[in-house]
């Protein structure tokens, strides 16, 4: 958008302004690095159903893909934004979203549509503005942030400027039920029927379908055969395509290759965090699970496609919300209950494991400055330790917060609270600290605090403490 554009330059500033205020999520990067893991002559199943044809070539109304968890809506999406950008017909416009449950903005119903109606308002041309549209705008801007949280205002919008164009837009929106508001983002979207295409994936939720199901839709569940196709043509380009693939024996490929196609079940997302993420000796030519990571970037390299690496912050996150809801769902726990994932069970390991690092690193203390020694020159050693800072950080901050989930687990760590409680006390007795005073101790004061509730609290009442501790700490600690 320029402002050539327009006959009336106060017009495209007015609007310039209101696409600053409106302040959508850009996709084209999500689009861009989507689109580039597919991998060539697969996907072109789709352009074929009837279902498509129908919806591509006709003024067909709204298109709804589903399938499982990890079966590949996202590649496919991407697939059909590449083409519909290469066929656009004169006077045609195209806009797509994708909902990202590690991105939290991406996962709200308003933000969905602001950048649907900001792709659209950035593609209008002088002559199709309407000035009243423009003013409606203004007023909701001058109104405030009201309207930049309300979907249905903002599908109104939408709908109005829809009608300028000579042609419905084309609106994709992947991931549907990755959106925390659905069923918000579901009505604004079905309100758009009458002036625009819209082609939508999604796994199939109940509210989904009952919003959906009188319109055209694609089930994946159906496409066995094209999609064990289109699986086979992935894996052998993987193999292809991979160093440390092709140094394995032919019987081994072929072992994998005939275990992946079997076992995929359509799942795209299983194979590529499988084909990465798997452990493989190449000195034995083997497949090893038991091969450690020796390095952080080792460990990454291992997990591939199943986390995401963030490295100006250091956080590593899990890369798709079927990732997580396998790994602690039902599925799981029954098939491949090794690899299962038990909410409670997982946050006591984790509370025990801060609990003994703590009392690693007051140790790691104990033996660098020894029990009020000095060193050669007559001064005294530091309090320091050689253990990882934000390890320790981490520890002091959540061990206790793990704690408020382990449910009836928690009589089980009491020990390791008591333990963690004498090390602590042996560690300002070296010192001449009082912990629940000091300042100078690196061990926080409600942390000290926290452990003395548990280790002086009867077994009979331990549940009683935990439930008044994390319901009301301040006011528990205070007593």
């Amino acid at each position: 958008m320029h402002d050539s554009d327009f006959p009336d330059v106060s017009s495209a500033k007015k609007l310039e302004d209101i696409l600053k205020w409106l302040d959508s999520l850009n996709c084209a990067e999500k689009q861009q690095t989507t689109a580039s893991l597919r991998q060539q002559d697969t996907c072109q199943w789709l352009f074929d159903t009837t279902q498509y044809k129908t919806w591509r070539d006709s003024e067909s109304s709204f298109l709804w893909l589903r399938g499982k968890a990890g079966a590949g809506k996202s590649i496919l999406a991407s697939f059909v934004i590449d083409s519909l950008q290469a066929s656009q017909r004169k006077g045609e416009i195209l806009v797509f979203f994708y909902c990202v449950f590690r991105n939290k903005r991406s996962t709200n119903a308003s933000e969905a549509l602001r950048s649907i109606l900001s792709q659209m308002l950035r593609q209008l041309h002088g002559g199709a503005v309407d000035p009243k549209l423009i003013d409606d705008l203004v007023k909701a801007k001058e109104n405030g942030v009201a309207a930049l949280n309300n979907a249905k205002v903002l599908a109104r919008f939408i709908s109005t400027i829809a009608r300028l164009f000579p042609h419905k837009p084309l609106i994709v929106v992947d991931a549907l039920d990755e959106c925390k508001d659905v069923k918000a983002l579901l009505d604004g979207l079905v309100s758009l029927k009458e002036d625009a295409r819209l082609f939508v994936t999604s796994r199939p939720l109940q509210i989904i379908k009952d919003s959906l199901y009188y319109d055209s839709s694609i089930s994946m569940d159906d496409m066995a055969e094209v999609l064990s196709a289109d699986i086979k043509v992935y894996i052998t380009q993987e193999f292809d395509s991979q160093p440390r693939l092709n140094l394995l024996s032919v019987e081994l490929k072929t072992e994998i290759y005939s275990v992946l196609c079997r076992e995929a079940y359509g799942m795209f997302r299983w194979l590529d965090e499988l084909m990465e993420g798997i452990s493989i000796n190449l000195e034995k030519r083997t497949m090893d699970r038991d091969l450690g990571a020796i390095h952080g970037y080792a460990l990454l390299d291992a997990c591939g496609s199943l986390v995401t690496y963030a490295e100006e912050t250091g956080i590593i996150t899990l890369s798709h919300s079927a990732a997580k809801e396998y790994l602690t769902g039902e599925i799981s726990r029954i098939v491949l209950p090794q690899y299962h994932i038990n909410w409670e069970e997982a946050h006591l390991q984790l509370a025990q494991s801060c609990m003994c690092y703590i009392s690693i690193c007051l140790e790691r203390v104990q033996e660098s400055s020894g029990s009020g020694s000095t060193s050669a020159d007559g001064s005294k050693r530091s309090d320091r330790h050689p253990m990882s800072q934000p390890l320790r950080a981490y520890a002091l901050e959540h061990a206790f917060d793990h704690l408020r989930h382990v449910g009836p687990h928690i009589k089980s760590v009491l020990h390791d609270i008591k333990i963690l409680a004498e090390d602590i006390h042996e560690h300002s007795m070296m010192r001449n600290d009082v912990p629940e005073r000091s300042g100078n101790s690196w061990i926080p004061t409600h942390f000290c605090l926290l452990c003395r509730v548990f280790t002086n609290t009867p077994l009979s009442q331990v549940s009683v403490a935990q439930s008044r501790l994390f319901s009301s700490p301040q006011r528990c600690l205070q007593t």
